[in-house]
């Protein structure tokens, strides 16, 4: 199934303020009591499934500036959906709607193709209104977001896990990357050296040694070339990929 994208509902995993939960969203509280008319009380009661968001027919979704400092304006939250994990606590669960509509698709296709596989982990992606976003310098516009590996075996935490050689799905991962860049919707995706090597040999069953090298950084020995690849080392991401939306023509 497809996620919803007009509509996101969450359901209450406690009991807790009104408050507490608008904040779980990084929202006001007054704009989850126009989209939920029947909240009459101070407090929300588990299982209780409430509106957080509505596309509006006629607003423009867009990313406003450089990721590095830029806003969004007219943002939606990702939604639930089978195949990716999201944290409890979401005020940086929102992008662009053009962003939310190209990596759904892209874990939903995924899904479609590797169903055993675990639950991809979501991270990071921008607040409300964009804007910065600490300790990221980007994340400010709606279009990046921070996206677990696949790992051979479940893990229950919030936190994105190392990857070592004994404990990545690189198969199920390649075939994520895979999706990902099939609609040409993504502009860069970050990822440390030693994930894209786990990766090569899937990717070389059905890719030329040029197309490998226009897609994975650590093959191409030109330094200039190396920051034209889909794929591009940088520290850090030893546990998640950080993947980079284009911008569109709404964008400014």
């Amino acid at each position: 199934p497809h996620a919803n994208l007009t509509a996101v509902w969450w359901t209450v995993p406690r009991n807790e303020s009104l408050k507490r939960l608008a904040d779980r969203w990084g929202a006001d509280d007054e704009v989850l009591r126009a989209l939920n008319p029947a909240l009459t009380d101070e407090r929300v009661e588990r299982g209780q499934r409430v509106l957080i968001y509505r596309f509006e027919l006629g607003t423009v979704s867009r990313s406003i500036g450089a990721p590095n400092r830029g806003r969004i304006e007219n943002s939606a939250p990702f939604p639930d959906g089978d195949g990716w994990v999201l944290r409890s606590y979401r005020p940086r669960s929102y992008a662009t709607r053009q962003t939310v509509k190209e990596l759904a698709t892209s874990l939903t296709e995924w899904r479609e193709r590797h169903p055993q596989a675990n639950p991809v982990k979501l991270g990071e992606f921008s607040r409300r209104g964009g804007g910065r976003a600490k300790p990221h310098k980007s994340h400010r516009t709606g279009r990046d977001v921070d996206i677990g590996y696949v790992m051979i075996e479940p893990d229950e935490g919030h936190r994105f896990v190392a990857v070592t050689d004994s404990n990545l799905n690189a198969a199920a991962t390649w075939g994520l990357v895979q999706r990902l860049l099939a609609h040409g919707a993504v502009e860069s995706i970050f990822m440390a050296d030693s994930v894209q090597q786990q990766l090569i040999p899937f990717a070389a069953q059905s890719m030329s040694e040029a197309q490998l090298r226009s897609i994975f950084s650590t093959l191409e020995p030109d330094a200039r070339a190396r920051k034209k690849t889909m794929l591009r080392a940088w520290r850090g991401h030893d546990d998640h990929m950080h993947v980079r939306f284009s911008c569109t023509e709404a964008d400014l």
